[in-house]
């Protein structure tokens, strides 16, 4: 019954105003530089967690050097640039986080 009451009274672009203006208005649209700011975010993120594994693989190869001795030397070094390489990356992340 109420239905079709507010059907008679109001016409469909005024329904459509209505919905529009008291569902839509409250929604806010993403900012561009927000969003950016986010993905920077998620990404610092990632990275953070990839040093937190180098650093277990790094201590896992320190282990494998005492016991075989020389042969992990290469990749224990990859593994320990590989970690300052990030840290810089984070450290310029967190930087330009900081501005924003």
């Amino acid at each position: 019954m109420y239905g079709r009451f507010f059907l008679f009274i109001f016409s469909r672009h005024q329904v459509f105003f209505f919905f529009f203006f008291f569902f839509f208005k409250k929604m806010s649209f993403p900012d561009p530089v927000l969003e950016a700011v986010n993905v920077v975010q998620q990404h610092f993120d990632i990275i953070e967690k990839e040093v937190i594994e180098i650093d277990k693989d790094i201590l896992m190869l320190d282990e494998c050097v005492r016991k075989y001795g020389d042969v992990f030397l290469p990749p224990l070094s990859h593994l320990q640039s590989l970690r300052q390489s990030k840290k810089a990356t984070l450290t310029e992340i967190a930087n330009r986080l900081r501005v924003y």
